[in-house]
């Protein structure tokens, strides 16, 4: 069971299709949803004061307001505290290789998947929290 999880994008359909796939999954109780980058960041930074960081942040990476690239941008500081305890995923609709080898050069990121985002992709994810949490406890 995950304790917290996050999902930022600006797509209502995807938001509210992801949240029907995070409820009947039954992996977690604590799924926050954001449109705006800006307010999940506001949530993360008191997450990171009091320690009690999401697991799992899945990151829509074309967010007009700010887009997954940006969001990292302002995460940078605080790498560390992040590493091997939050785990984020990016999402995208589009295929360009630039992209995938951004994310795979970018220490923030643990995978950019293509959307849709679907219950057989959270299946993985959790496989990898599992593995990881494993690895690292």
């Amino acid at each position: 069971m995950l304790s917290k999880v996050y999902l930022i994008d600006d797509d209502e359909i995807c938001l509210l299709t992801s949240e029907f796939i995070f409820t009947e999954s039954r992996y977690t109780d604590g799924c926050s949803f954001f449109k705006d980058p800006r307010e999940a960041l506001a949530v993360l930074r008191q997450d990171l004061e009091s320690g009690t960081l999401p697991e799992i942040i899945i990151l829509d990476l074309h967010i007009p307001e700010m887009n997954g690239w940006e969001f990292l941008e302002t995460l940078k500081p605080f790498e560390a505290q992040l590493r091997n305890k939050c785990f984020i995923y990016m999402l995208t609709s589009s295929a360009d290789e630039a992209e995938l080898a951004q994310a795979q050069n970018c220490g923030l990121v643990y995978e950019l998947l293509q959307k849709p985002f679907t219950p057989q992709k959270l299946d993985e994810i959790i496989r990898d929290i599992v593995f990881m949490r494993n690895k690292y406890a």
